[in-house]
């Protein structure tokens, strides 16, 4: 069964264990009215998205509760205002060789020169 250790200021765990692929899972909840929304995830990729996002976003986003089991995180819940959650539709895009091949070449220049300026 899953515990919780109770913290005053809770750290977001550096990684999930113990958890199979096939059981991790993400629970996005909020109720009409509400202006923030709960996340629930026992997804260590999502973890990691999650982390990112609450760092970029200056305290917005707060760690609620971590699960543990045999002393190992399995899960966390975050709160985060209903701002900060979007819902999108993919948008497949069907291109050309010659399309794609820019859009890589693009990405590239965009990569280098992001490096270039954390270097600098």
């Amino acid at each position: 069964m899953e515990k919780e250790k109770n913290k005053k200021a809770l750290e977001w765990p550096e990684k999930f264990e113990g958890t199979d692929l096939e059981e991790q899972e993400t629970i996005i909840q909020w109720m009409r009215g509400d202006e923030e929304a709960h996340i629930y995830t026992c997804d260590s990729t999502v973890l990691t998205k999650l982390k990112k996002v609450a760092a970029a976003e200056g305290g917005a986003w707060e760690l609620e509760r971590i699960g543990y089991r045999d002393g190992h995180a399995v899960s966390v819940v975050a709160k985060a205002p209903l701002r900060c959650i979007s819902l999108r539709a993919g948008a497949k895009k069907d291109l050309s060789d010659e399309a794609r091949a820019e859009l890589a070449e693009r990405m590239k220049r965009i990569t280098a020169e992001r490096e270039a300026k954390k270097k600098n």
